[in-house]
């Protein structure tokens, strides 16, 4: 989408999108961490980075929800910026 397009990250690539109900947009990076983008494109909040590669992720809320390579799911709070909970599916 031209949302996307338009944020530039820096050092790092994004590797899924997620567009939420509202019109922010969840961004999963390739050094693992996770940018919560407002509706006009700017950045709302970087999230600390996932134990693992980011397969799949959605965004409710003050909830970001993903899936890891690793066989986990993690849960972050956007607005502390902080993962909040994890468990292991594996």
């Amino acid at each position: 989408s031209a949302l996307i397009e338009s944020y530039k990250l820096d050092k790092t690539t994004a590797t899924n999108a997620y567009r939420a109900l509202d019109g922010r947009v969840a961004l999963a990076c390739a050094d693992k961490t996770i940018r919560v983008l407002k509706a006009d494109g700017t950045l709302e909040k970087a999230l600390s980075a996932a134990s693992a590669e980011i397969k799949a992720l959605s965004l409710h809320n003050n909830t970001v929800i993903a899936s890891l390579s690793d066989g986990k799911v993690a849960w972050w709070d956007v607005t502390a910026g902080t993962q909040v909970h994890q468990i292991d599916l594996s």
